[in-house]
């Protein structure tokens, strides 16, 4: 048998495309029907919640439901033994009427509870801040310097070297209490390590030159007078 060779003006036809376009339109089906079963999935469970939902609020209505029937009939029972035997069962039971609260009838009853409720309490928030003043306040009862917010301060150093001055300042003071002083860069400090307040240098010069402006005024005579005196 001879074997002819194929013609080179035709082409083979590839036998291998059909099956993976079909292998291909099987994965498509299977994707689609996979969505399709999630899509109804999510809308299964959607009712169902919403079933649950109303099953819930259905019997949270019949519980209300059911507490009203027993407070309807337990007031039928109360009338009913009180029409009788001319007395309630808990008056039958304890041998005294049952003592419950009148409810407010008026916004003015009401209100001028309120108020009264109110003043007590700032009575007893009022004494607690005495109370609390009195513990806070200082062991001396007075004040051991006369500095006050505004003044210059020098504050002593901690650490002793030689050749550096033992007083650090002026320092303004911010605050003060009975035994320390807090400036804006120490802090807190003892008034043990503090100095009496000092006059800015300004106001000292300012002071020196008022008093030297008025000795010129005086005169001879008037100078002659103030250096005797001094």
């Amino acid at each position: 048998m001879e074997i002819k060779a194929p013609s080179q003006g035709r082409r083979l036809r590839p036998l291998y495309k059909a099956p993976l376009k079909k292998r291909r339109e099987e994965k498509r089906r299977e994707r689609r029907e996979e969505k399709e079963k999630r899509r109804e999935e999510k809308r299964r469970e959607r009712e169902e919640k919403r079933r649950e939902e109303k099953r819930r609020e259905e019997k949270r209505r019949e519980e209300k439901r059911r507490e009203e029937k027993r407070r309807e009939e337990k007031i039928k029972f109360q009338l009913v033994i009180s029409g009788l035997y001319g007395a309630l069962t808990y008056e039958m039971l304890y041998g005294m009427p049952y003592s419950q609260e009148i409810p407010g009838t008026s916004i003015m009853i009401e209100d001028i509870s309120i108020q009264n409720y109110i003043q007590t309490i700032g009575q007893h928030v009022t004494k607690l801040k005495e109370k609390g003043m009195l513990a806070q306040t200082g062991p001396l009862g007075f004040k051991i310097h006369m500095i006050q917010p505004g003044d210059g301060v020098f504050i002593k150093s901690w650490k002793e070297e030689t050749l550096t001055p033992k007083w650090e300042g002026p320092y303004l003071t911010l605050l003060t209490t009975d035994t320390s002083v807090r400036t804006a860069k120490k802090g807190w400090t003892h008034t043990s390590k503090v100095k009496e307040p000092m006059e800015p240098p300004m106001v000292a010069v300012e002071n020196h030159l008022t008093a030297q402006g008025s000795t010129n005024n005086l005169g001879k005579e008037g100078q002659e007078n103030v250096e005797e005196t001094s």
